[in-house]
């Protein structure tokens, strides 16, 4: 079985040693929040290479965008295929109620990383 890293936003290498915990995604406490399974590496991991970009090796993989406004609510979303998830990332922000967006995965909805507003 194949396993999304959280902690570096990679696929996990055969024989690595994980965790598998219940997280819950960064929203405001509300009827949205929600608690799910993540791996995470189970010695110390560096971290995901850049947060200030969309990761490289989530090119090509699609994924649902969930659009959170400022309470925590749902407020739009849309479906990609990871051919140019920047752009729906912006389209998803130019909203300005759209305060924080979840990347989540096409068929079981897990969690995968955030993306928040910039301070304005």
């Amino acid at each position: 079985m194949l396993a999304m890293v959280r902690c570096c936003l990679r696929d996990a290498e055969p024989g690595e040693e994980l965790l598998l915990f219940g997280y819950a995604p960064p929203v405001a406490a509300g009827p949205y929040r929600e608690i799910g399974p993540v791996f995470a590496h189970a010695l110390h991991c560096s971290g995901p290479e850049s947060t200030g970009s969309y990761p490289a090796a989530w090119q090509g993989r699609g994924q649902v965008l969930r659009a959170y406004d400022r309470r925590g609510r749902i407020h739009d979303g849309r479906r990609h295929d990871g051919a140019d998830p920047e752009s729906v990332i912006a389209e998803l922000l130019a909203d300005p109620e759209v305060r924080q967006l979840h990347s989540r995965n096409v068929v079981h909805g897990c969690y995968m990383f955030a993306v928040d507003r910039a301070e304005e």
